[in-house]
């Protein structure tokens, strides 16, 4: 496991989030950590519309899923709150 994913998956131990937004998804890196049972909408942000294909791909039949293509430094995302959002890769 990546150091980023341990991460993420502490945030989501300690938090237990109904949603949770993740700025720079990459390649979804951490996702498998979902508890989704308790997690039922996932956001993923990145600027890369080929790691967005690849969180699809792995997981894309999650009910709850939400990927967006986007470019912060262009302009600000509006999304619904998220009382979780995880932003290792951009911080």
């Amino acid at each position: 496991m990546t150091q980023l994913a341990e991460l993420f998956k502490c945030a989501l131990d300690m938090c237990l989030p109904d949603s949770v937004v993740v700025l720079g998804v990459a390649g979804g890196n951490g996702l498998e950590h979902m508890d989704y049972l308790v997690t039922t909408r996932i956001v993923g942000v990145d600027i890369n519309v080929r790691y967005l294909e690849k969180v699809e791909q792995r997981f894309g039949k999650r009910v709850g899923l939400e990927l967006h293509c986007h470019d912060l430094a262009e302009s600000p995302l509006r999304l619904a709150p998220a009382p979780l959002v995880h932003a290792a890769l951009v911080l």
